[in-house]
């Protein structure tokens, strides 16, 4: 196929307009999300702070239902749109309420939403391209989004400080529904399915038949419950493991969060390219084994520098997942449930890595810390083991 047919594959007006809706989306949210334990403490006590957070995370285990069911059984369309002004609602909630339950339940839905929308504009775009463009399609979508997501909270902290939290999110709220306007000009992918009781979980039957034992999407859901339960082990503690371990100051520990989010943002074009060319599985594994060595690497480095660029290579190889992840889903799940199928990723990762930074603390304690890394190291090898097992039809070898 010539460049220019493949090339308008990537950049048509459809996936144009959906990345100018996650842009905008992102930005909305991303002017604030940031401060909110800060916005949060400016009224309420900190366990108090501590329990509206843990609900946003409830809120995001819950996008299977919005994120997952009803984008499968009334469309992407409409699921987008109760998703984007759920986040208005809740962002307006957030700046014009000082109320415990008010806040809680705005927390929540803004929970809901958020994670809802990530699974299902990934699932839209993928759906939307070419499978021998679909890698890098995703790769130039979500780099444009963590471009707005790393430059958002800038203009946000400077708008705070002029204007204050009230006018940032009744700003948020006027971003995320103009962010619908670019959905008008794409057309729906999911079949339509007529109301009638007991159609919004159509997509979650057309998943559970999928998922027999070592079918090839369980062993997926498996891999990546594995993978994901060691990390969470390690990747909470980063900070301090950098500090009292590795000898870091705290300009030094910055230096290297900054380091690593710069270099994420290309990373998510180049693992892009990686997918289609390699195929969705090796690309995966080639990421999430590299992300994993190099962590360990970063924790038994001797020398500060070392270590600095061993965690901002780990940051840019992990990213470099997100497309061969999303595209895998695609090709794995049911056409039916594609978006149920990445929700319930979402949600089974998270209720695996609940005790993770728990058990990661308790090992800490027990053996030098630098072994809890290789502990990580060791459950990601049996989730890329396992990973390995998938048998994909058509997958390029």
């Amino acid at each position: 196929m010539p460049v220019r047919g493949r090339s308008y594959e990537v950049f048509n007006v459809e996936i144009v307009m959906l990345t100018v809706l996650s842009s905008l989306y992102m930005l909305s949210i991303m002017l604030w999300y940031n401060f909110l334990s800060l916005y949060l403490g400016s009224f309420f006590e900190v366990e108090e702070v501590g329990l509206l957070l843990s609900i946003l995370t409830a809120g995001g285990m819950l996008s299977i239902i919005l994120g997952g069911l009803l984008a499968d059984s009334l469309g992407r369309r409409p699921a987008i749109a109760i998703a984007v002004i759920g986040l208005a609602v809740a962002a307006v909630a957030l700046g014009f309420s000082r109320s415990f339950m008010v806040l809680a339940l705005a927390i929540l839905v803004f929970g809901l939403c958020f994670q809802s929308l990530r699974n299902i504009v990934r699932v839209f775009v993928a759906e939307k391209l070419p499978e021998e463009v679909r890698g890098r399609g995703l790769g130039v979508t979500l780099t444009v989004i963590a471009l707005v997501g790393a430059i958002a909270p800038t203009i946000g902290g400077y708008l705070i400080n002029v204007h204050g939290f009230t006018f940032v999110f009744g700003l948020s709220a006027v971003i995320a529904v103009a962010s619908l306007t670019p959905l008008l000009l794409v057309r729906e992918t999911a079949s339509r399915r007529r109301l009638r009781p007991g159609v919004v979980v159509e997509p979650f039957r057309a998943l559970i038949s999928t998922l027999g034992f070592r079918s090839p999407l369980l062993v997926y859901y498996v891999s990546w419950c594995v993978y994901s339960f060691g990390t969470d082990m390690v990747i909470p503690y980063v900070s301090l493991f950098a500090n009292t371990v590795l000898g870091l100051s705290v300009e030094e520990v910055g230096f290297m969060f900054t380091l690593a989010l710069i270099l994420t943002i290309p990373s998510y074009y180049v693992g892009g390219v990686l997918a289609d060319r390699l195929g969705y599985r090796l690309a995966l594994i080639l990421s999430l084994g590299l992300n994993a060595l190099l962590l360990t690497l970063m924790a038994y480095s001797s020398d500060k520098t070392m270590a600095i660029t061993l965690w901002a290579l780990a940051s840019f190889i992990f990213m470099a997942h997100e497309a061969a992840e999303v595209a895998l889903i695609v090709k794995l799940a049911p056409p039916e449930a594609r978006s149920t199928a990445m929700s319930a990723l979402a949600t089974l990762i998270s209720l695996t890595t609940i005790p993770s930074p728990l058990i990661g603390g308790i090992l800490w304690s027990l053996i030098d810390p630098r072994n809890v890394y290789l502990v990580m190291l060791l459950l990601a090898t049996i989730a890329l083991l396992l990973l390995s097992t998938i048998t994909i039809k058509d997958e390029r070898s």
